[in-house]
């Protein structure tokens, strides 16, 4: 972007609205659109250029001046707001990256509370009834069911120094922005990951579990994986965790389980297998079941019912996660329907101008924040099954 350009996009809408604030949002968001369009790029964008342009046209300060005083003097100006929209393009598709195959893991919905909230759902109904003639339709009763889900705050804060201005150490912000954003988006992932796993959540420090918090009482991993639910969850046996390995027969074993899960009123459900979620050690393993038009793992070639041709209901979309546990355990079902994201806040970037403490002790002049609130949870177990020893 040719010099000036900016200044001039401020001006004119200084000039539109007579509100100088307001000017600065607008022209921010005006910028936002080029970015997001990709018209131009975060790496277009020179610090020294934009604290010139926009903060010190008159060229009054070099790295002499007092960090409190360039911290007054960008606060009072557009850098804040524009500088940000260029940090909040850098973070997010890294972020967006990291996240994707967990993405589509879980659904998502808005949280009504923070810290936790508790997701209230109803008991599966009775199944139909015949009706003989000149009697009533059975009436239906049902029952609640809750879980909770654990929600918190996340974020890092990256600061601009009064000598990243004047030094132009314009790769050095936009690497950390990027930087912020991978470890976020692997941040999320690992916790969808651990929660499916129903492992102990390190986002959360946990000491014990709190995966899937059933009316009250949190499950264990080993009561969640389990051949038999019926003591612990709702009466009902419903086995999800089997020990062959991945291959033909492995998956036909899972496949089994599946079909052959019962509601809390012991009727048959239908289970939409969708996903095989592998580790990186299985990757090619599940490639071959999955792709292969013959059973990579018999030695007649037999013709591979996962594969091309096979398996009426569509091939399994097969993703991969190095933040798996196990190299040997993979799992297998419709896992959006079982794990549930809550948003207290989505992911998003701030700035701070003008701190005294801050500009004083570390010469810092700006901050930006990169975090978001959120948390993860199972809401049912019957859609999962976990293979492998």
């Amino acid at each position: 972007m040719r010099s000036g350009t900016l200044r001039g996009l401020v001006q004119k809408h200084i000039g539109e609205s007579g509100d100088t604030q307001q000017a600065y949002t607008a022209a921010a968001d005006e910028l936002d659109v080029l970015l997001e369009a990709g018209k131009v790029k975060p790496e277009e964008f020179s610090v020294k250029a934009l604290f010139e342009e926009l903060v010190d046209p008159a060229k009054q300060f070099d790295v002499t001046t007092d960090a409190q005083t360039i911290s007054e003097a960008i606060s009072a100006s557009s850098f804040p707001e524009i500088s940000n929209r260029i940090f909040h393009r850098t973070a997010i598709p890294q972020y967006e990256v990291q996240s994707g195959v967990a993405d589509m893991l879980v659904s998502e919905e808005n949280a009504s509370r923070t810290q936790s909230d508790e997701v209230a759902g109803m008991t599966d109904q009775e199944s139909l009834e015949m009706r003989p003639e000149l009697m009533s339709y059975e009436e239906t009763d049902f029952g609640e069911k809750k879980y909770r889900i654990y929600m918190a705050d996340f974020g890092r804060i990256v600061s601009l120094s009064r000598e990243a201005i004047f030094d132009d150490r314009t790769g050095q912000i936009l690497r950390t922005a990027r930087g912020v954003g991978r470890k976020a988006g692997q941040h999320r992932a690992k916790m969808i990951i651990e929660t499916l796993e129903m492992g102990t959540r390190t986002a959360f420090k946990e000491a014990t579990t709190r995966a899937f918090v059933y009316n009250g009482t949190a499950v264990t991993q080993a009561q969640f994986f389990s051949s038999d639910h019926s003591a612990v969850i709702d009466a009902q046996v419903n086995d999800n965790v089997q020990n062959d390995a991945l291959g033909t027969a492995g998956l036909s074993n899972a496949l089994t389980l599946l079909d052959g899960m019962t509601d809390e009123r012991g009727d048959e459900i239908v289970v939409d297998v969708n996903t095989l979620l592998v580790p990186t050690a299985l990757q090619v393993t599940a490639w071959q079941l999955t792709r292969s038009p013959e059973q990579f793992d018999t030695a007649n070639n037999a013709g591979n019912f996962f594969g091309p041709g096979g398996n009426p209901a569509g091939q399994f979309r097969v993703l991969t996660s190095p933040f798996l546990s196990s190299t040997t355990r993979y799992y297998l079902g419709d896992f959006a329907s079982s794990l549930l994201w809550l948003w207290v806040w989505r992911p998003g970037t701030a700035t701070q101008g003008n701190e005294t403490t801050k500009a004083f002790e570390s010469q810092v002049v700006q901050r930006f924040r990169f975090n978001y609130n959120g948390g993860v949870g199972y809401t049912d177990y019957r859609q999962v099954i976990r293979g492998g020893a």
